[in-house]
């Protein structure tokens, strides 16, 4: 600090004057401001909770995200499986007007046809399942965390 004398007539008196070297700043701007731990403790808390809050949004848009992948990506596959079988269902119903003229009875054609789709449902159930499943299920695990 720097010190200044000032004269009067009763004398000389000494008189301290803060911060003379730059005078446009009062003594609560230069000096450091001293924080408790409390402020400090509390300032860290919002911190974290903004943090936190932050997070937890982001991770709800990346899993919303990774759903509708996983959903647009079934809606697409059912309406193709809907479609084909669509296509069976007319395959069979000809296939088995066929039959039924080559038997000599209509009854005989759609019963042929209905055993042998019972025979490959049931063969695709044994052998194909666990092959489907793994497959189906890898499928929407990659495209859930694309």
């Amino acid at each position: 600090m720097a010190i200044k004398t000032m004269g009067n007539q009763m004398g000389i008196h000494l008189i301290q004057e803060p911060y003379q070297d730059n005078p446009e700043y009062g003594r609560h701007q230069m000096e450091p401001v001293v924080e408790t731990p409390v402020k400090e403790i509390e300032q860290l808390f919002e911190k974290v909770e903004a943090y936190s809050n932050t997070t937890f949004e982001l991770a709800k848009l990346k899993s919303l995200e990774g759903a509708t992948k996983v959903v647009t990506s079934l809606v697409s596959k059912l309406a193709v499986l809907i479609v084909f079988s669509m296509f069976l269902v007319v395959i069979n119903i000809g296939v088995s007007i066929y039959l039924g003229e080559l038997m000599g009875k209509m009854y005989y054609g759609y019963f042929t046809v209905a055993i042998f789709n019972l025979v490959i449902a049931i063969l695709l159930h044994l052998f194909l399942q666990p092959v489907i499943n793994r497959t189906l299920g890898q499928t929407i695990i990659r495209q859930a965390l694309d």
